[in-house]
């Protein structure tokens, strides 16, 4: 895909733009959800996701994958200064299948308000598809971009292969480098689609789940479901 043999490509083939974006449900002491409202309503990197107990951090867009994990546990820090705070002591969920679910009160859809009260139609949507239970699964979404310097030397390296390169400086905004960048991301989609298995049977196995999710009102029970992961399957 990239012209690894380039000693330049290859010494930068993992510079580029990093982000994430971490999932997790808040409770209370004995694992049950918390039903109390959103507590950083202000706060453009702690978020709430499909439901109103479900904490989100986004990071900002950081050069190294260092930096990022660095705001992401700044981020968490606050996060359970704050939940600590709280009249009634809450924790954050470090689990990506839920904990226990009394019923499906128990899993508010997030309200969103203004500007944003499209949000709240979107998860009213995802609810009435999906349900709600499904929509408490958390995770880590990793954001990653490959260095505009990265792809210049390689699409100048294919240019160079097919004899079309000449001599002049490439930019950004050229529409032969837009189609070649846009071509290059298409393929790293279909490569992650045909083989993003291994990646989630190596790393994401998660196969356990309490009872209450399967079996309402029946709590503390383990449950194995035979898969990998429920939510990445």
């Amino acid at each position: 895909m990239l012209y690894i043999e380039n000693e330049f490509i290859k010494k930068h083939i993992l510079d580029g733009n990093f982000g994430l974006e971490k999932e997790s449900l808040r409770i209370f002491e004995d694992g049950t959800f918390a039903h109390t409202l959103h507590p950083f309503p202000e706060d453009r990197h702690i978020v709430k996701d499909f439901c109103e107990n479900q904490t989100e951090i986004n990071t900002s867009v950081h050069a190294s994958i260092e930096e990022t994990l660095e705001e992401l546990e700044f981020h968490n820090q606050r996060i359970c200064q704050k939940l600590w705070s709280l009249p009634e002591k809450e924790y954050l969920w470090l689990f990506s299948n839920p904990p226990y679910i009394e019923n499906e009160r128990d899993i508010p859809v997030a309200v969103f308000e203004g500007r944003e009260v499209s949000k709240t139609a979107y998860r009213d949507y995802l609810f009435h598809k999906y349900g709600r239970y499904k929509m408490t699964f958390s995770g880590i979404h990793v954001n990653f971009s490959f260095s505009d310097e990265l792809l210049l030397a390689d699409f100048a390296e294919g240019q160079k292969r097919a004899g079309t390169g000449g001599k002049k400086k490439l930019q950004e905004n050229e529409p032969d480098y837009q189609e070649y960048k846009n071509s290059l991301y298409l393929r790293l989609a279909e490569q992650m689609a045909a083989y993003g298995w291994i990646l989630v049977a190596v790393t994401a196995a998660s196969p356990i789940l309490d009872s209450s999710f399967l079996e309402k009102g029946v709590y503390g029970r383990d449950i194995f479901t035979g898969m990998a992961s429920v939510r990445c399957s």
